[in-house]
């Protein structure tokens, strides 16, 4: 049974990637979110609206046979068609980092490190540590205060996670059976809006499962946290948001256990692993730590 049935996050999760973009994520010392409706395909969070559209509200097409729907009174299908609109028009937003568990996948070459033409320099994945990733998104309770002023400001800009993609639709939310045994209300609205926004922003096409898929997600950035501007970065015509992985500005490592949370580097097929290597070093002892440890693709691409 692996981590995706057991809700259990594995050691490490893998970002491919470029050497260029090494290169940029290295020297800012951040990854940088994406707003879903920016993303190659939009699609994938979409799909999981789509689903719960299908399940709930009027719109309820979905069989019995199919575990997902059960005749309900009209009292609440008309309280599953708000918490669907308001789910639509408030919460259909936010930006996100990707990351997977498959390692050494070619798949992920080709698509992410841009293996089949060139990779930009060349292919590597950065292998972080799960566990370093969950210390930079903060903690939920008023220890956040006393954290590194990085991680608050992760905080503050929403990021969560990571948690994986579900490609097999478990744990379908059953929002008729709870509003059968609780009365609606405006707490019952907002917690369950914000259950189905996080159930919906976690599923894929089942025809993605190999990518084996994690998410960090933040808020959508709309211009309004004029405080945190310097926390948003402006690519081609694009906000987006930093995701800081070192705690401070002045401490790579902190209350994490590998700096900048990254606890290996693969180097991809057809890439210079002495490139690599070589300017990894060089940045690492430049913030007076080691390198991560590195190895090198194992898959034969010609």
């Amino acid at each position: 049974m692996g981590e995706e049935t057991t809700g259990q996050l594995p050691d490490v999760l893998w970002h491919s990637t470029t050497f260029d973009t090494l290169t940029a994520i290295l020297t800012s010392q951040c990854l940088l979110a994406s707003d879903f409706r920016d993303t190659n395909d939009r699609e994938e969070v979409l799909f999981g609206f789509k689903a719960l559209r299908d399940a709930f509200g009027t719109q309820n097409t979905w069989s019995t046979t199919e575990g997902f729907a059960d005749p309900v009174s009209a009292a609440i299908r008309e309280n599953e068609e708000r918490i669907i609109e308001d789910l639509e028009s408030s919460f259909l937003h936010g930006q996100m980092i990707c990351l997977s568990s498959a390692r050494d996948s070619l798949s992920m070459w080709c698509g992410y490190g841009q293996l089949s033409n060139g990779g930009g320099n060349g292919a590597v994945a950065i292998g972080f540590c799960a566990a370093d990733l969950q210390t930079l998104c903060g903690p939920s309770d008023a220890t956040l205060q006393s954290s590194p002023a990085h991680i608050q400001q992760n905080a503050s800009g929403g990021f969560e996670g990571p948690s994986n993609v579900d490609y097999a639709f478990r744990n379908f939310p059953q929002l008729s059976n709870a509003l059968s045994n609780e009365d609606y209300s405006a707490d019952f609205h907002l917690k369950w809006t914000h259950h189905l926004a996080h159930w919906m922003k976690h599923r894929k096409h089942p025809a993605f499962a190999e990518e084996r898929e994690y998410r960090i997600w933040g808020h959508a950035y709309d211009g309004n946290d004029k405080g945190n501007s310097q926390h948003v970065v402006f690519v081609g015509n694009h906000y987006r948001r930093k995701f800081h992985l070192a705690p401070s500005s002045d401490d790579i490592l902190g209350p994490l256990r590998h700096p900048l949370a990254i606890q290996k580097i693969m180097v991809g097929p057809k890439t210079d692993f002495g490139k690599v290597e070589r300017f990894t070093r060089n940045v690492f002892q430049s913030y007076t730590h080691d390198r991560p440890d590195m190895c090198a693709s194992k898959i034969p691409f010609k």
